[in-house]
Formats: structure tokens, C-alpha cells, sequence
């Protein structure tokens, strides 16, 4: 970044395809404004040091959590990142895929001040296999109901 405020893509593209532990965490979030807002399905929070924790989190509860496939649009101030995200639970030896977007918003001073993930959720839930079915059946009666409209 430079003194102009301007938000270097490239790096912090290279930064979240390092993310590979607890101590890569900070290359990333150096990206980040101190008040920043992260919002995902599941989490809704309101500052760097709680981003942190989130990420933290997810390494102590996932094996090999990992982002890939990362593909970056910018104007300067908008980055809307496209991104699958791997990993395997605890005990388990299937990989897990999510496929998401990231749209982030960097404020005057280049730093990101607004992260929204975007994910379906349910892609999480049939990782599990007892919510398995239900999910399915919960698809099935939206697939029919958008064919017969």
C-alpha cells in the first residue's frame, strides 16, 4: 500500500492464497481497517481483533482450511473476490469445498472497512450427514415449486 490510500490487490490476493495457519493470519489482516465490518452467513462483527478470532477459530477447528482458486475485479474501492474455500473436519478424511465471493469495500486510507462473504450455507450443512437429508428434501420442494411457476 502507499501513502495515497490505494489498495494493493495483488499482495493481498498472494496473502490469502498463504493462508495456511494460525501464524499467516496478521500478512492478512494487515490488509484490514481496525473498525472493520465482516459479515458472513454465519457471523456478523465489528473489529479487526474479532476477525482474527474467526480466522483463529476456524484453524483450531478445521484441518487444512485453505482459500484457492482466487480470482479478483477491483475498481479501487470495490474488490469482489471469487474464491473456493477447502478443508476437512476434525476426524474426517473428505475434503469439504464452499464456493463463495467476498465483496470488500476499502476506505480513504486503502484499508478494507466492509467484508461481506457470500456462500450457500447449505453446501456446509451436507457436510454433515445427518442434516443430509433433510437439506435435500428442502432443495427438492424449491426446485419444483420454481419448475411450476
Amino acid at each position: 500500500m502507499t501513502s495515497l490510500g490505494t489498495f494493493d490487490v495483488v499482495s493481498f490476493k498472494k496473502s490469502m492464497e498463504n493462508l495456511r495457519t494460525i501464524e499467516d493470519i496478521d500478512n492478512v489482516l494487515h490488509f484490514y481497517d481496525e473498525k472493520c465490518c465482516f459479515k458472513d452467513p454465519f457471523h456478523d462483527v465489528q473489529s479487526k481483533s474479532a476477525i482474527k478470532r474467526l480466522f483463529t477459530t476456524m484453524f483450531k477447528n478445521l484441518n487444512n482450511p485453505r482459500f484457492i482458486n482466487l480470482k479478483i475485479v477491483s475498481d479501487g474501492a470495490i474488490i469482489n473476490v471469487q474464491w473456493t474455500f477447502v478443508f476437512k473436519r476434525k476426524g474426517k478424511k473428505i475434503h469439504n469445498f464452499i464456493y463463495g465471493s467476498s465483496w470488500l469495500q476499502v476506505n480513504e486510507r486503502g484499508l478494507i472497512a466492509h467484508h461481506r462473504d457470500y456462500w450457500d450455507s447449505v453446501e456446509l450443512l451436507q457436510a454433515f450427514k445427518i442434516l443430509d437429508m433433510p437439506l435435500q428434501f428442502i432443495k427438492r420442494v424449491f426446485s419444483k415449486a420454481q419448475i411450476d411457476n
